[in-house]
């Protein structure tokens, strides 16, 4: 029986743990900055159901060897990497272990909605994201709306859109967070979670005045 359906009937779903320890980081000094553009897509909407040390992730199935996740507090003060082997896991849903080893007390005192959490597939997790996967605090439910956390520089305007040549969908506006500490990612587009399949997301990096930069990611949507 698929994943998908355990979820739904309320069975366990397979639980993956780590294939290696994680790298957990975590200082009083704020760390400025991060890897990329995009820093978490994670679903919402619905209530958690979920342990705080657990998430589902909504897999296309075998075909890469590596499913990395990536969890930033918006302070820049803790980061952790997790690397789940994901060459013989199932599609559908799918729980992950994101249990912290090193510092379970401080990461307690974040609610969700200031940790960005990415999760994408790829060869490995030292190579660039492939495809990235949705995950989500809420095991019985289909998501509803799609949260993009950002890090991009405070005078541009930006927008997010899901493309795909058979849907067509409306663009975010993805506005500045309005809080002091907002330093490893500092907006949030949320988006309405179209039918599942495989997606491009498209970022609208625009300086007023000048001409629009574009950036695209491969995301799998359940």
């Amino acid at each position: 029986m698929p994943a998908a359906d355990l979820a739904a009937q309320g069975q366990p779903l397979p639980l993956l743990h780590p294939a290696e320890p994680p790298l957990e980081h975590y200082t009083p000094r704020v760390l400025v900055g991060s890897d990329g553009i995009v820093v978490g897509l994670e679903a919402i909407g619905s209530p958690g159901d979920l342990q705080a040390d657990r998430l589902v992730a909504y897999l296309p199935g075998p075909g890469r060897d590596s499913l990395c996740v990536s969890i930033r507090s918006i302070d820049g003060k803790y980061r952790g990497s997790f690397h789940f082997a994901a060459s013989g896991a199932r599609s559908g849903a799918t729980l992950l272990d994101v249990r912290s080893r090193r510092y379970a007390r401080e990461l307690a005192a974040y609610t969700p909605d200031r940790l960005a959490v990415e999760a994408y597939l790829g060869a490995s997790c030292a190579s660039p994201p492939e495809t990235f996967v949705l995950v989500g605090r809420n095991a019985t439910a289909r998501p509803g709306t799609l949260r993009v956390s950002l890090n991009a520089d405070a005078g541009l305007l930006v927008r997010a859109e899901l493309q795909s040549p058979s849907h067509e969908l409306p663009s975010t506006r993805c506005p500045l967070l309005e809080v002091e500490d907002a330093h490893a990612f500092n907006r949030v587009c949320i988006l309405p979670l179209p039918p599942a399949g495989r997606y491009d997301l498209q970022l609208t990096l625009r300086i007023p005045g000048q001409e629009s930069q574009f950036a695209r990611y491969a995301v799998r949507l359940p």
